[in-house]
């Protein structure tokens, strides 16, 4: 295990609190107001307080060793002689790879610090290589937040030396300790240590011990990475082509690790060369996001060394939000995509992880998705392939779904029972779909697929309807999803039929019965029965309203597709004042994609309604718009990008503006048919749009 080298300027040259005082501290002992006030200026001393406190957590987590002891070098000026050029000032830090010293450079007078290699004559040639290495390494990067490098070369001893700026300022974790930072403000700040690692790996340049005692804070409160002592050239990049390293450049064997326990990866810990890559810095710089969003580590102590080995091996960590409520989701899923134990499911660079800490920061829905329980099915069920048109994708939508509603009861142990059913249910509904297993063959299409599964589900859970209607709400609206409103239509219908009963035994809530309404209203919808999707989705308004309240996202998302199916009836004044109260509830929403998608349908809606009432001129922004506000949050083939560029054309058709018409109905139509399929209403219509434009043939009346 090795220490932070660090290169602080403590700002005291006497009076340092005693090596035996400071170790006391560390094992628990009170500190006095005078202590403690000495700790929060000398930065020598926190330096070696919290080395002391990281070795000492690290062996109560093995069990069985004696508290680590250093020696404290005093501050007395050393005399002008080791290193040419430069005044040696006291000693800073003792790290495993070299000892760093406070120093004047003659020439230009300015602060500096100075590290020397360990060992002197008696360091391994392994150990020099590294030393050397590290220079080459440091001596090619010049970026704001990698500490600056400024001269190498070779002591009177023969030893090597390199000089380097002295940074004043904090370690990492106290630094956000001491701050109080919100979690935006630690987020930007973690964001730009994140940069200037993704810098050294386009550089080539892995770090190999990224922690907080190598990452300070400086007055001006800029992160700073140093102690590249580690670091190493990946393969084939251009610093590993450096003459004497050549890709792992032999300074690591296998069996040996290096870095630092609590910090390092599971397969650095394995000590294998080849397994090290840019993913080892990832899951650093995961440890470092979990403590300063939790205060604590990641893993839970352990009996003994092979049980903690084998925890952080295989283990993740709780979601940072189950030991602090108040952090983000987004953060959950962030930082535990960092901590996967599995690289390949990692960030794969510090670039990738610094741009979804982008945007996170700017409000944008962040790439990465936590792991479902569809993720297990997913694997379970991955042999069977579907040979139709967006049905791969169909499946994960499915289980993942579904599996949610039977969760989202409750977290008893009797939800869990729940849960696990639910989940060992899809699992023998997919392989019903098997080729090798049941019923599946190449030619099956998607509704097909949907009808199989749902047969499968009702043998399933018959005999306990409430878990099985949150399934067949799910199946249900897939079913609508590709414009198969027939097919959906038994599925919803005893889904709605299961909770309406269940509501006035009070056995479900009125959000699980809002959600069949939901679905009830979409489904006479979509079969031309407007008077009746207006009551229901009058229903399902009123119970999320009362449940979730007047302005939660889905209480909006009913009301404005209430406005649909007034509009669909010809009720003008009451979809206009339908579309206004979506409008008025949807400015308190949270900033989230969900939220973006809302607020794009309810200006779809009052394009809709415009176009119904002849405005086409003043429709048509209104379509660019929705257009403009959905293209951030959703991928440039989504469905709903289609159907609104479907509705542009027809405005564009409708204005004689016929060329622009073409285009925009092209790239509907080539989204529909990707998303929904040849067959879906949707698509046709899209066809239609796009024969006639081409033809020159002018819209019938």
């Amino acid at each position: 295990m090795t220490t932070p080298e660090v290169t602080f300027d403590s700002g005291s040259k006497s009076g340092c609190i005693p090596l035996e005082r400071i170790s006391g501290i560390a094992d628990g002992i009170v500190a006095s107001d005078f202590e403690t006030a000495h700790f929060s200026l000398c930065a020598t001393c926190t330096e070696l307080l919290h080395a002391i406190k990281g070795d000492n957590e690290f062996l109560a987590e093995v069990k069985g060793a004696a508290p680590i002891r250093r020696s404290l070098v005093p501050a007395d000026a050393i005399d002008d002689g080791p290193v040419p050029g430069y005044k040696l000032l006291g000693e800073l830090h003792r790290g495993g790879q070299g000892v760093v010293y406070r120093a004047e450079q003659l020439a230009t007078r300015r602060s500096c610090a100075v590290k020397q290699m360990l060992g002197g004559g008696l360091a391994t040639g392994r150990a020099r290589r590294r030393f050397e290495r590290e220079v080459e390494l440091v001596a090619k990067m010049r970026h704001p937040g990698v500490v600056t490098l400024y001269e190498s070369g070779i002591a009177r001893d023969g030893e090597p030396f390199f000089a380097m700026e002295l940074v004043a300022g904090e370690r990492f974790d106290t630094y956000v300790r001491m701050s109080m930072l919100s979690d935006r403000q630690l987020i930007e700040l973690f964001r730009s240590v994140v940069d200037a690692v993704a810098y050294a790996h386009r550089r080539g340049v892995i770090h190999r011990d990224l922690k907080p005692g190598n990452v300070l804070v400086d007055t001006d409160g800029n992160p700073r990475v140093l102690d590249f002592g580690l670091a190493r050239p990946m393969e084939n990049s251009a610093a590993g082509m450096l003459e004497g390293f050549g890709g792992a450049g032999g300074e690591t064997i296998a069996g040996e690790f290096l870095g630092t326990f609590a910090y390092a990866a599971p397969e650095q810990l394995r000590g294998d060369p080849d397994l090290i890559d840019s993913r080892i810095d990832v899951y650093a710089l995961g440890v470092m996001l979990y403590e300063s969003l939790c205060g604590c580590k990641p893993f839970v102590s352990a009996a003994n060394v092979a049980e903690l080995l084998l925890q952080r091996l295989e283990a993740k960590p709780k979601r940072p939000s189950e030991i602090r409520a108040s952090i983000d989701r987004d953060l959950d899923v962030i930082t535990l995509k960092l901590l996967d134990p599995d690289p390949d499911r990692r960030y794969g660079t510090a670039d990738e992880l610094r741009d979804e800490l982008d945007r996170y920061l700017q409000g944008k829905p962040i790439i990465a998705r936590e792991d479902s329980v569809a993720y297990v099915v997913w694997k379970n069920v991955r042999r069977h392939k579907v040979v139709s048109s967006g049905a791969g994708i169909l499946l994960t939508t499915i289980v993942g779904a579904s599996i949610a509603l039977s969760i989202a009861y409750a977290n008893t142990e009797t939800a869990l029972g729940k849960a696990q059913r639910s989940l060992n249910s899809l699992k023998n509904s997919m392989t019903s779909v098997d080729p090798e297993l049941g019923r599946g063959s190449s030619e099956l299409g998607v509704n097909d697929f949907l009808t199989l599964v749902t047969e499968q589900v009702n043998e399933e859970l018959g005999d306990d309807p409430e878990l099985l209607s949150g399934i067949l709400v799910t199946l249900g609206l897939v079913h609508l999803g590709f414009d198969n409103a027939e097919g959906a239509r038994e599925a919803i219908e005893r889904a709605h039929q299961i909770r309406f009963h269940a509501y006035a035994r009070g056995e479900v809530t009125g959000v699980e019965l809002a959600e069949a309404e939901f679905a009830l209203a979409r489904l006479r919808f979509n079969l031309g029965d407007f008077v009746a999707s207006e009551r229901a989705y009058q229903a399902a308004f009123a119970l999320y309203a009362q449940e979730l309240g007047p302005n939660a996202l889905l209480t909006v998302e009913v009301m404005r597709q209430l406005a649909s199916a007034q509009r669909a009836q010809g009720k003008f004044v009451e979809a206009r004042c339908s579309l206004k109260n979506a409008i008025d509830r949807s400015a308190s929403l949270k900033e989230s994609r969900e939220s973006a998608i809302t607020k794009a349908g309810i200006l779809n809606g009052m394009a809709a309604l415009g176009r119904a009432e002849g405005d086409f001129a003043a429709t048509l922004p209104l379509y660019r718009e929705a257009l403009v506000a959905l293209a951030p949050y959703v991928e440039a083939d989504d469905f709903r990008i289609g159907r609104t560029m479907y509705s542009i054309a027809l405005m564009q058709e409708a204005l004689g503006e016929g060329d622009a018409a073409i285009e925009n109905a092209m790239e509907a139509h080539r989204i529909l048919l990707l998303r929904k399929g040849a067959e879906a209403k949707s698509t046709k219509d899209a066809a239609v749009l796009l024969e006639r434009l081409r033809a020159g043939i002018p819209k019938a009346e």
